[in-house]
């Protein structure tokens, strides 16, 4: 073999060398870097994704920043979705950071996409920046791609209606879990585990709703944009919870809700969501104090991210949490809030407080309007049915007891 030929045969393998590793560390490069900044506009929205759309990362941690802009005359809607979702494990944790200074954890599971906030309000010329944080502990490539709908919500729709009769506030006059909500604070808005909730506080005289020929009240609308009710009286007959500690669906509660679901609301199905509860009945390390008395009695901090079983259920009760946010306070009476009714006897909420022996104890809120945690389940007390009504729902009125709002059939 020549030189010449011996030299060309080098040349041409250390030309496939570098090729090679060029293209290896391009690679490696481009999944770890920063994206450039992307600029999208739609019919009236402008969102800049300051670190890209399309989001490629096996590193620990990854900040992701983008922000969302009205340039119309007119106030908007839009939602929040992550589309491709690739390699996401339960190891894997994603938390948005929202123009409002609240946290919201995404528990995305299995799911290639996910709408993770809907029903976003912005008004004109204003501007929603927002962080995404994820924390990867395994160092597993995860990647998706962000994605920014407008909304079109029609006027008579249910959330939307609710939302245009009120003024929305991002703080409550008093504080949640400590205070008593007397006078009528409003409508709020906060997080819960599927996005924005709007909750209305205390002596509120506008979430009145006429449905299946009784009076119900508005709770709030959740995060996935369906409408909580809860039944302005108690049911005619007293009912026990459960003379023990059981999974929720296995307690006389929720046979007797059930029983009452099929004789008053079955014809009325097709408008009642399938929503979840929570049956907060996780014991803590002493084995007779759930941790829902913990985190609300002693640290005084409710929540509306569940943080124990998680009832999916056409009626349930109303959590303590709810409760709190609707203006009841610890220790004190409070017979202004909306969720009082002087006809009522006691009543229960779906929150456990302690166990002694096998007695179980759940949180039930008295006709004062105080709250009690040494009430036996085997106790007859009221029951007031909680539902959620569907998102897509028109509906009529102004939520006042004169002119209470009903579906639009």
């Amino acid at each position: 073999m020549s030189k010449k030929y011996k030299f060309a045969i080098c040349v041409i393998l250390l030309l496939i060398l570098i090729s090679s590793s060029v293209g290896i560390c391009y690679f490696f490069y481009d999944k770890n870097s920063e994206k450039e900044a992307i600029v999208i506009k739609l019919k009236n929205l402008s969102v800049n994704y300051l670190d890209g759309n399309k989001i490629i990362t096996d590193s620990d941690t990854k900040t992701i920043n983008f922000s969302v802009t009205n340039n119309s005359t007119n106030e908007l809607f839009y939602n929040i979705e992550l589309v491709n979702i690739k390699n996401y494990s339960e190891k894997i944790k994603i938390e948005l950071n929202t123009y409002t200074s609240n946290n919201l954890n995404l528990n995305l599971k299995e799911q290639t996409e996910a709408v993770i906030s809907s029903g976003i309000k912005i008004v004109p010329n204003e501007t929603h920046n927002y962080k995404i944080l994820i924390d990867n502990p395994s160092n597993i490539e995860i990647s998706f791609e962000l994605k920014i709908n407008e909304e079109v919500i029609e006027d008579t729709r249910i959330a939307k209606t609710i939302i245009n009769n009120n003024e929305v506030k991002s703080s409550t006059q008093t504080k949640v879990g400590e205070d008593v909500a007397i006078n009528a604070e409003g409508l709020i808005s906060d997080l819960d585990d599927s996005g924005i909730t709007y909750y209305f506080r205390g002596n509120v005289v506008n979430n009145y709703f006429f449905f299946a020929d009784k009076i119900w009240r508005i709770v709030r609308i959740n995060g996935d944009g369906t409408v909580r009710l809860i039944l302005d009286e108690n049911l005619e007959v007293l009912q026990m919870f459960n003379d023990k500690a059981y999974s929720y669906n296995d307690t006389k509660i929720a046979v007797s809700l059930k029983e009452w679901y099929d004789v008053n609301l079955f014809q009325h199905d097709s408008y009642i969501y399938e929503g979840k509860y929570c049956y907060d009945n996780e014991l803590s390390s002493d084995g007779k104090l759930y941790t829902a008395y913990n985190r609300i009695f002693i640290a005084k901090l409710p929540s509306f991210n569940c943080e124990g079983d998680v009832i999916t259920s056409k009626i349930g009760l109303l959590s303590l949490d709810e409760a709190l946010y609707a203006g009841l306070g610890i220790a004190n009476q409070n017979k202004t809030s909306y969720l009082f009714n002087e006809k009522n006897s006691d009543w229960w909420t779906m929150t456990s407080a302690q166990i002694e022996g096998e007695n179980y104890y759940p949180f039930v809120i008295k006709n004062d309007g105080s709250i009690s945690s040494n009430i036996t389940g085997n106790t007859s007390n009221g029951v007031r049915p909680v539902i959620n009504l569907s998102f897509s729902l028109k509906v009529e009125g102004d939520g006042t007891k004169d002119n209470p709002y009903r579906i639009l059939k």
